[in-house]
């Protein structure tokens, strides 16, 4: 094995696989000197015929001093085609063992010949010490090629998704369903996201890769497929499960031993490992009968996946623009495809270290008429008049405490026959660069300069605590960045207004003079800016804080108030 293949090692044993098949290299030797020594390396969990890539071996180390005489401080080195993956100094009582606990995941196929050796420097007086090792060599092979709808029903389909997700990609998935509700991510979960949930998030640090698949179709029925590539095996996923005590039993499927779970009234799991994956199904149907069990013994044909190919080939140019459809030089962490009826969207997952994450769909539709569809938009509009971009951006934060520095934008645009949509899970600090951003990446796919306009949602409000004071809001001025309200007199007596002041934070500082007095059930106009927060708002309407000052009859007084915006950008 070439000594470039890179080395992953993990010093702490997270999971313990047993397999029925045990190797066991076992060097005794008798030496004429001081020291009598028995060294044994095994592996329980090896197979022969089927380790593959990214599968994990574990090494079980014995350093046995049968003679008379202790050992100190021995060096024991543990090798990868004779270069030293790590030593160890051991002290051994007379007729007593050191056990030694080693793993490595595969990150490359080819053959692996590990070795331990006892005593490398033969600093010792040992006899035969060139002997002193065991060996143990390993092949690994790449998994078989994925084919996700070989054992999944392929007629009279909704709705079909195919989807490839790295271990960040999965997290990303599961906190767009799990914490925010994002409806598009929740096939990629299954139709039962507890489970889900936990497979995906729990083991994602032990995954290097899953495929999966998402269909439903027109009886109610729906199937989950996942093939998963990592270091873990269907026992992690039996150990997973035990944890929900759920019924189940084993059955057999082809030379594998596969496992059932019975998760409710209408929902199966099933699990077993092939070939280098893990593979789940998880089979709901609205009414009792038909599971994945039953369903894993037919085989289907590709039916629905020839469509999804041809309607994505048929849009070639389109899906390659999508391709680099990124944040900035964020790396790839997964990618799906769905159809649904005649309507097929591209998600492409990714990461930025130092902003977040990102998910970006690029939808294809019949055509509409985009000088009529017009859609409300509850958070902030941007519109670009030089390239015809229309954009309209929502703010969401979650409940979660660890959420609590970070928020989720949805940005959207719509043209003729395309959706574009970005979601950015990004820190509180790049909140605003991520509408800006997505309307950047909106105008590089360069898909059309027509967009749907957006209308803002009709909840701009203005309203004192004290309600003899009236507030109505008038307008906003995107040029200024002022507001604009009417004030009204609502006591029976004349009332001097002083200063209005205006924030997105509390306490609220009256600053900008007005200086007019209203007479019993009079107005005025008053125009204003509202101080920003160090931060962008993160709700889907802007809410700010105001306060005024007043005086009546010789008193000086003050009154509270909000203003809520939904507002408005021009790029």
């Amino acid at each position: 094995m070439s000594s470039d293949k890179s080395i992953l090692l993990y010093g702490g044993i997270a999971i313990v696989v047993v397999i029925a098949v045990f190797i066991a290299i076992v060097v005794s030797f008798q030496p004429s000197g001081s020291y009598k020594l028995d060294v044994s390396m095994n592996a329980p969990n090896y197979n022969p015929n089927a380790t593959y890539l990214f599968n994990t071996t574990y090494f079980n180390i014995t350093i046995s001093n049968t003679g008379s005489a202790p050992v100190r401080g021995m060096q024991v080195g543990f090798y990868l085609d004779d270069q030293a993956i790590k030593y160890y100094n051991v002290s051994i009582p007379a007729h007593e063992s050191a056990y030694i606990r080693e793993n490595y995941t595969y990150s490359q196929n080819g053959t692996y010949n590990f070795s331990v050796v006892a005593d490398p420097s033969h600093i010792l007086d040992i006899a035969n010490s060139s002997i002193t090792s065991a060996q143990l060599k390993v092949n690994v092979s790449n998994p078989q090629q994925p084919n996700l709808y070989q054992y999944i029903p392929s007629q009279n389909t909704n709705e079909t998704y195919t989807f490839t997700l790295f271990p960040k990609g999965m997290e990303l998935s599961s906190l767009m369903d799990i914490e925010y509700n994002v409806s598009q991510f929740k096939p990629l979960l299954g139709p039962d996201t507890g489970i889900s949930f936990s497979i995906m998030h729990d083991l994602s640090p032990l995954l290097n890769l899953g495929n999966g698949v998402y269909s439903s179709y027109a009886n109610g029925t729906k199937v989950y497929g996942l093939w998963l590539e990592g270091a873990i095996s269907n026992a992690d996923i039996k150990s997973l499960l035990s944890t929900y005590s759920f019924p189940e039993h084993g059955f057999q499927k082809g030379n594998s031993s596969a496992l059932f779970a019975k998760l409710n009234y209408t929902t199966s799991f099933c699990s077993y490992s092939s070939k280098g994956w893990t593979k789940i199904f998880i089979y709901y149907n609205a009414t009792e009968g038909g599971n994945c069990e039953s369903m894993l013994g037919s085989k289907y044909n590709d039916t629905e996946y020839a469509l999804l190919s041809n309607a994505t080939s048929s849009h070639s140019a389109e899906y390659a623009k999508d391709a680099n459809f990124t944040y900035k030089n964020s790396t790839s962490e997964g990618f799906a495809i769905s159809l649904i009826g005649k309507n097929y969207s591209i998600y492409t997952l990714s990461e930025d270290g130092a902003a977040g994450n990102f998910a970006s769909i690029m939808g294809f539709h019949p055509a509409i008429n985009i000088s009529t569809y017009h859609r409300v938009c509850p958070g902030y509009i941007y519109v670009n008049n030089s390239t015809g971009l229309s954009m309209c951006t929502e703010y969401f934060k979650s409940s979660v405490p660890q959420l609590q520095n970070y928020s989720l934008s949805d940005s959207i645009s719509i043209s003729k026959n395309y959706t574009l949509q970005l979601y950015s899970f990004v820190d509180l600090n790049y909140s605003e660069d991520a509408l800006f951003n997505a309307a950047s990446l909106f105008t590089k796919l360069n898909i059309t300069n027509q967009y749907s306009s957006w209308e803002p949602l009709d909840n701009n409000t203005c309203s004192f605590a004290n309600s003899s004071i009236g507030c109505s809001y008038e307008s906003f001025n995107s040029t200024s960045g002022k507001y604009r309200v009417k004030i009204s007199n609502g006591f029976s007596s004349p009332i001097k207004i002083e200063a209005i002041g205006c924030s997105s934070y509390l306490p609220v500082n009256a600053t900008t003079s007005i200086n007019e007095t209203l007479a019993a059930g009079q107005s005025l106009n008053a125009s204003f800016s509202c101080k920003l927060a160090s931060i962008p708002i993160s709700s889907t309407v802007s809410t700010y804080f105001m306060n005024m000052s007043y005086s009546m009859s010789g008193k000086q007084l003050y009154a509270d108030g909000t203003l809520t915006y939904a507002d408005f950008y021009v790029g």
